[in-house]
């Protein structure tokens, strides 16, 4: 069995953002960032949604890893076309293209209220989050997302990192509806 569980978290949005996490369990010690990685792209639509699914790909052929964990739609206005395209490429080529059936979806708002304990929280407040809580130092609010989707990942497993109650409730919700 292995000592290390890894999980790429991913915001799909505009300007994509990879974080890929490991973490021993035996340890229960702050995740290791083992990649990190956000692009802009002058594409948009489909070509956009293609190139973030190769880079997703990419990661996931260059390192170990046993979950992928993606942001959620956001409902913001017409952003949420574009968000679908991105989502929707994504998942595609994670499940057919690559065979890959071990990923979750998870909303905006989960990814936040289990982080900041608001659902509604602003980017800043997950940006000082995740430097406060977990010592990862970033000035990208998407990076800081991807991030907190792969924290979440880890929670669903069981792994918390003594986060408050009012936090992980978020995560009552998703085990449900996301264990595969």
């Amino acid at each position: 069995m292995a000592t290390t569980h890894s999980i790429l978290g991913i915001d799909a949005s505009t300007k994509p953002a990879f974080v890929l996490l490991e973490f021993n369990p035996l340890k229960n010690e702050i995740p290791l960032v083992v990649h990190k990685q956000q692009e802009i792209f002058k594409e948009r639509g489909l070509s956009l949604g293609s190139k973030i699914a190769e880079l997703a790909l990419d990661v996931i052929s260059n390192h170990s890893v046993d979950n992928v964990v993606i942001e959620g739609y956001a409902q913001r206005g017409n952003y949420i076309i574009q968000s679908v395209e991105h989502g929707t490429i994504l998942r595609y080529f994670l499940t057919q293209e690559y065979g890959l059936d071990f990923w979750y979806s998870i909303p905006p708002k989960s990814v936040k209220m289990y982080l900041t304990g608001n659902g509604n929280a602003q980017k800043q407040n997950m940006l000082k989050e995740v430097y406060k809580r977990f010592h990862f130092d970033t000035d990208s609010d998407d990076i800081a997302d991807a991030y907190a989707v792969s924290l979440v990942g880890l929670g669903m497993e069981g792994h918390t990192f003594n986060l408050p109650k009012s936090h992980t409730r978020a995560l009552a919700k998703l085990s449900k509806e996301f264990k595969h």
